[in-house]
């Protein structure tokens, strides 16, 4: 009695089904991976604007012990601040000018590599809110994150002012 084989000779129809199916399942594979990178950085892009939303409204509170949970305590700025630093002058600041509302307009987030990234926040800093035409102070934000304990961190914050007007205009997508 011989033993018959389960699996058929290459090129034969059976062989070539079952190759095709192996790629097919593969090439699924390599797709549905595709898309849980893709969503993994939505739901971190999503997280960094929200540390951004939150230590805003941490800062319009003037809440320092809140703020300093999303700012890294590795803190280094081109003006020389660690985080302690920035925060007692960002208050003061805020303070001297009668500043009560921050106001977040858009938040624009870039990967940097692995654990870091980088956002780009446009805001109104005013007396009220809203801040009617020549009340308020347009900024932009350019803000390092670095992921620390699990958590999204602000490493470094550069920042410069604009003209109102340029905050008037919807944003490109």
């Amino acid at each position: 009695m011989t033993a018959s084989r389960s699996s058929t000779e290459p090129g034969e129809p059976e062989s070539i089904a079952g190759r095709l199916i192996l790629v097919a399942l593969a090439l699924l594979c390599a797709a549905a991976a595709g898309v849980a990178v893709v969503e993994l950085r939505g739901r971190e892009h999503d997280t960094i604007k929200s540390t951004c939303e939150r230590l805003a409204g941490a800062i319009e509170r003037r809440d320092a012990q809140t703020a300093e949970r999303f700012v890294s305590a590795q803190y280094q700025d081109g003006r020389g601040l660690n985080r302690t630093n920035l925060l007692k002058q960002l208050f003061v600041y805020l303070d001297a000018h009668g500043v009560t509302h921050v106001t977040p307009l858009s938040i624009v987030v870039h990967d940097d590599g692995e654990d870091r990234a980088r956002a780009t926040a446009r805001l109104w800093l005013a007396q009220a809110d809203p801040p009617p035409r020549g009340e308020r102070d347009a900024v932009q934000l350019d803000l390092a994150f670095k992921r620390e304990g699990g958590a999204w961190r602000v490493t470094s914050v550069e920042d410069w002012e604009l003209p109102t007007e340029d905050f008037d205009q919807p944003d490109d997508p």
